[in-house]
């Protein structure tokens, strides 16, 4: 299992949906690399606590983290 680390997604002003949920993005080409090496791909989002993210983080084998 590969997690993914989503990135924050904005659009303009917004940062959020009408109901307070963040907007976060994860590309498909992130999502592809996992699938075709044979793994299940997970989001591991970028808004969460950084206990939940170590948590999520015990439970996959691998990361790819996004980003330049």
């Amino acid at each position: 299992m590969i997690g993914v680390y989503t990135q924050n997604y904005f659009y303009g002003d917004h940062k959020s949906t009408t109901d307070g949920r963040i907007l976060t993005y994860l590309a498909p080409t992130y999502a592809n690399i996992g699938w075709m090496a044979g793994a299940k791909v997970v989001p591991i989002y970028s808004y969460v606590a950084k206990e939940e993210v170590l948590s999520q983080l015990s439970k996959v084998n691998g990361v790819i983290f996004t980003g330049g």
